[in-house]
């Protein structure tokens, strides 16, 4: 009998092991998110290597999706922020993308570039803020570009 009981002890070890292990692979695959960026207004295409069964997105203010084949998936940026993209395919595997969607800041680049040909200045942006990073050559190029900034976003940074 106790041998019997020992037995089952390790099976039931097995068996809690095993499920510990699944969900550490389940994990693993969610926090692997593929990152994408959008600008607000644009859209993109997913090509999908297998036939799509659901999609969902996690704020679909910000992002939307729908399918437009069943391996194309339309993503377009409605707002500005971050949300999650998830696909599911016909045998149930999901993949997972995390999505940026920035301001158009085509412009303001454009401009910096053109004010300040030799300065180092890259401009991105953060939900309503601005950042500009890179190297000047002195402090009042930086105040100039951030006075030209300061109508793409309530914070320049």
């Amino acid at each position: 009998m106790t041998r019997r009981s020992s037995t089952t002890r390790t099976f039931s070890r097995a068996a809690v092991l095993l499920a510990a292990a699944a969900s550490l692979c389940t994990l693993a695959a969610q926090t692997g998110a593929e990152d994408l960026s959008l600008t607000v207004g644009k859209s993109i295409v997913i090509d999908y290597p297998s036939d799509v069964r659901q999609i969902s997105t996690s704020n679909p203010e910000i992002v939307d999706a729908s399918p437009v084949t069943s391996r194309e998936i339309l993503v377009h940026g409605r707002g500005l922020g971050a949300g999650t993209l998830i696909v599911w395919n016909k045998s149930g595997d999901r993949t997972f993308y995390t999505i940026t969607v920035e301001a158009n800041l085509d412009s303001l680049r454009r401009l910096i570039k053109e004010t300040f040909p030799n300065e180092d200045i890259r401009v991105q942006s953060s939900r309503d803020a601005i950042s500009l990073n890179g190297t000047i050559s002195s402090p009042v190029i930086g105040e100039r570009a951030a006075a030209l900034s300061a109508s793409f976003g309530k914070t320049i940074v």
